[in-house]
């Protein structure tokens, strides 16, 4: 996904974009194989995780450029 650089120089998360893309393309994907009521599940399953796995990567990318602006070394970051 290519929500970190759009973060990293804007500070707009993209976490809501990202889940209803995830719903769009998982409800294709369900639709397309003929499912009905595993097709919910599915879907809000698949834009759960995609929403948190981008609010973590949005989170530490902001912290991260935190650190670069305190001249603070990457590893000293994730150490602490």
């Amino acid at each position: 996904m290519d929500t970190l650089p759009s973060s990293g120089h804007t500070d707009v998360n993209q976490v809501s974009t990202v889940a209803k893309a995830s719903q769009l393309i998982f409800g294709g994907i369900a639709k397309g194989s003929g499912l009905t009521n595993p097709a919910r599940t599915l879907n809000l399953t698949a834009s759960v995780i995609a929403a948190g796995s981008d609010a973590q990567a949005s989170d530490m990318t902001g912290d991260l450029k935190t650190g670069y602006l305190l001249h603070a070394k990457p590893c000293n970051q994730f150490i602490a």
